[in-house]
């Protein structure tokens, strides 16, 4: 039997359809693809992002302690102070541009802002003088060796006993030796071997009670999975000013 020229219409646009559909669905696959390419470049600019920013704010950081430790030093009388002061407000706006190189890149996490002109307008002396000072013992942790010896100087100028290491898993084995030797425990985020939020979670293991302040330069890292950890009851973004670093030193050790 001959089909009617209505049936015969009806399957030829039918099958254009399917034809037309077929083309859709591998146009799609195609921009699919294009996006998960695009988004894969955007992931390893983020993670690029981070870690340029990381290894800048280490650079400012040993500047900036640098920088404040011969502040403390030198005499109000001293030419030089005002010459470092200088520095100081130059290496403060660095560190401010160099905190949204994350953002530029579509990195998350949680800000950790930074005033460009903080310290710089109150007199050292009485900075000096109004600043607490304490006798507790801390570990610092940081595995770059300028860093961790900038945080022993610093905390020591405050009159705290340190214990520097600059592997993640030697510390722990230091504090797993006596874990009540420290009151506090200063560690950085990212480091090879064990990163600062294992460490933790280890040393919590050993002494449930122990308090830690994590140091980053990576603050797209500081997300809520590390902000909620036990143990953590602090963060510092690097570069740390000798100043931020002792507030919150006693912040922490007051408040536990």
């Amino acid at each position: 039997m001959k089909e009617s020229p209505s049936t015969k219409e009806l399957d030829r646009k039918i099958a254009d359809m399917e034809r037309e559909n077929a083309q859709a669905r591998q146009s799609i696959d195609r921009h699919r693809e294009d996006v998960e390419k695009y988004m894969a470049i955007l992931a390893s600019m983020s993670i690029r992002a981070g870690e340029l920013a990381n290894d800048f704010n280490n650079i400012l950081g040993i500047i900036l302690g640098n920088i404040e430790l011969a502040l403390k030093d030198l005499p109000e009388w001293d030419p030089a102070q005002a010459w470092l002061a200088e520095i100081k407000t130059a290496t403060m706006r660095a560190i401010s541009l160099v905190r949204r190189i994350p953002s530029f890149s579509g990195a998350d996490g949680i800000p950790l802002p930074v005033d460009e002109k903080a310290g710089l307008k109150k007199d050292p002396l009485k900075q000096r003088a109004s600043a607490k000072k304490g006798s507790e013992r801390i570990l610092f942790v940081d595995d770059e060796t300028a860093i961790a010896r900038l945080g022993k100087q610093m905390l020591e100028h405050y009159g705290y006993a340190v214990t520097v290491n600059i592997d993640p898993v030697k510390a722990l084995n230091v504090f797993r030796e006596d874990p009540n030797l420290f009151d506090l425990v200063i560690t950085d985020l990212v480091m090879p071997g064990m990163s600062g939020s294992q460490l933790v979670a280890e040393l919590v293991k050993i002494r449930p009670d122990i308090p830690v302040i994590v140091c980053s330069g990576h603050a797209d890292l500081i997300d809520s999975d590390i902000t909620d950890q036990k143990g953590i009851k602090a963060f510092l973004a690097k570069p740390i000013r000798m100043i931020d670093l002792n507030n919150k030193v006693r912040e922490v050790l007051d408040g536990s």
